[in-house]
């Protein structure tokens, strides 16, 4: 059998089509068998809204009816009832105040609540959160309240669009109400039910009897409870029937709320929650032609996008590959995204190594000029002080001691002034810090304490940038000690953890505060920025640029008082021998 030899833009487009039908096709058989499950799902979703509507409402009518009932037995309210006539006006004040207080938290408890409030009959007082503290009214709508209440004994009374729950004593003295708007209380209900179609809500007592309107028509409601007193009692708690009146059909979902005494009717137009269901039977066709529509569209595409320029850019690598002298003669290639990737990409790579070059000669720049700056910022006062403690020892015929500084002096100031590799094995740097020290020691011997442990043996030949811990430990003795008050100690050590090398410098510095190490650390977190390069910042600055972000300085407060830096050296790379120390003896180094 002969193989077709398809090209790629034919390839593409036979994967595609392969792809969307079977998905079309699929998406067309869902929606035609899943028409009946919608609607029943549909169904059963907008009756859990309801329910969970109800659950909701009737929790916080059981809470506002138990806040109500609290409110009865307030101890303010019964002893207000109670010494009436004989409380003095002051008591009196104190009494209605707390009460009123009490009464506020009962509306600020629920959004539903409006006014509350008590009518106190041994005092012919009425204290309500809207009207205050008065004298009360036989003629107000509150006696008009009272007196149904004391006729009919209903869990609520609807009066004026407003819901009212009435609570008194058993000798009638003491009368409380709590107000809820009907439009608050149900306002919810509108974000449940469809907004197209005939539909509404309403509240019926638990007999049938008497209905609450809030929205929809009326006429429907007698038909709705007509249908609802043929069901049993028992099925009375929820549920949900269809309901026909004339052509129109209605989804009537109820539910009783238990708390409020009343039964929740809500119907709906059943075109209005059904009627996007329908409406799949058309999309069903309108998704077979589209998909066709699309591989069609997708085929022309592919052709004129990709095919025709793929095709000129092949036909131009052809003549190449033919003629290699049509590389310098202009190319057939039209002016398309191809051809200027292709000419991009390269120039792209020739622009990359010119920046990577160029970066890595900056650092490198950068790098070697920071450590000139640290060898030229040599303290001429420390020379000095040097030769001055030297002539001390001189005079005092210390010659062991005058020998021992004048060799540390050598060595210091051998080591800052030389040049040569910008790196040195670890143990001449370490040894450079221990010079620095000792020489700091014979200075201020009866008030600094130098402590400085050995380094680890296996890492004394490690490669490390100059002068690195020397400033850090020059640093503690400018900053930290306070001489002649206190004996004071630098301690120098060494932690290797894994492929990581700790350097700590630690002082028993007494002056420095918390928020000083927080600046220092968000100093020392981008030490390229800091535009005043003081010793740890440009220390910090080369340990970055030299090893990577990792690694730098990280300060904090030390065991001994004062400030403790962290140096963190990797140690993963092989260990680099440096040679050509120095041409002056040296019987210190180890």
């Amino acid at each position: 059998m002969k193989r077709i030899d398809l090209q790629v833009y034919q390839k593409v487009i036979i994967v595609f089509a392969a792809l969307v039908i079977p998905i079309t096709a699929i998406n067309i058989a869902i929606n035609l068998n899943a028409v009946s499950y919608l609607r029943s799902k549909l169904l059963e979703s907008t009756q859990d809204k309801v329910y969970y509507f109800r659950n909701q409402l009737n929790n916080q009518i059981a809470f506002i009816r138990n806040q109500h009932l609290n409110l009865l037995t307030d101890s303010n309210l019964v002893e207000l009832n109670f010494r009436a006539g004989e409380i003095p006006k002051y008591e009196e004040l104190l009494l209605t105040t707390r009460l009123q207080s009490n009464m506020l938290s009962i509306r600020n408890s629920n959004e539903l609540v409006e006014d509350v409030a008590v009518h106190i009959e041994s005092l012919n007082r009425m204290v309500s959160l809207s009207k205050g503290k008065r004298t009360y009214d036989a003629s107000s709508k509150w006696e008009a309240l009272r007196l149904l209440h004391m006729k009919n004994k209903q869990p609520y009374y609807l009066v004026d669009n407003q819901i009212y729950f009435i609570e008194s004593t058993s000798n009638g003295t003491i009368t409380t109400y709590v107000q809820l708007p009907l439009e608050r209380l149900l306002q919810q209900i509108d974000n449940i039910i469809p907004k197209s179609g005939e539909n509404g809500y309403f509240i019926a007592d638990h007999r049938l009897q008497s209905a609450a309107n809030f929205s929809g028509q009326a006429s429907i409601q007698s038909d709705i409870m007509a249908e609802m007193r043929q069901l049993d009692e028992k099925r009375w708690q929820e549920g949900r029937f269809d309901l026909r009146i004339g052509d129109q059909h209605y989804l009537v979902i109820y539910s009783k709320i238990n708390a409020l005494g009343g039964i929740l009717f809500t119907y709906m137009d059943g075109k209005a929650i059904t009627g996007v269901i329908s409406k799949y039977n058309g999309l069903v066709v309108v998704l077979a032609a589209a998909a066709l529509i699309i591989i069609v569209v997708f085929s022309l595409s592919v052709n004129q996008m990709i095919h025709k320029p793929l095709h000129h850019l092949i036909r131009a690598f052809r003549k190449i590959e033919l003629d290699p002298n049509q590389i310098a003669t202009r190319s057939s290639i039209p002016s398309n995204e191809f051809n200027y990737l292709n000419k991009s990409f390269e120039r792209m790579k020739q622009e990359l190594n010119a920046s990577i070059k160029q970066n890595y000669e900056h650092k490198l720049a950068l790098q070697q000029s920071e450590l000139k700056q640290l060898q030229s910022q040599i303290n001429p006062h420390f020379l000095y002080n040097g030769f001055y403690n030297l002539y001390r020892m001189c005079r005092a015929e210390d010659m062991e001691g005058a020998a021992e500084l004048s060799m540390r002096l050598a060595n210091y100031y051998e080591f800052i002034t030389r040049s040569g590799s910008d790196e040195v094995p670890l143990r001449l740097e370490y040894q450079h810090a221990v010079d620095y020290g000792e020489i700091q020691q014979i200075r201020f011997s009866r008030y600094i304490r130098m402590d400085i442990q050995a380094i680890p043996e296996a890492l004394a030949e490690l490669a490390v940038p100059r002068l690195v811990i020397q400033p850090i430990i020059e640093n503690a003795f400018k900053h930290a000690f306070e001489r002649g008050k206190t004996m004071e100690t630098c301690l120098l050590r060494f932690e290797q953890k894994g492929d990581t090398l700790d350097i700590f410098v630690e002082d028993s510095g007494k002056t420095l505060a918390d928020e000083t190490i927080e600046q220092l650390n968000q100093k020392l977190q981008d030490p390229a920025a800091v535009t005043e390069k003081t010793g740890l910042i440009n220390v910090c600055n080369r340990l970055k640029l030299r090893y990577g972000e990792d690694s730098g300085l990280k300060v904090s407060r030390s065991k001994l008082g004062g400030l403790c830096v962290c140096m963190s050296l990797p140690v993963n790379r092989a260990i680099k021998q440096l040679g050509g120390e120095e041409n002056v003896p040296n019987p210190y180094r180890r």
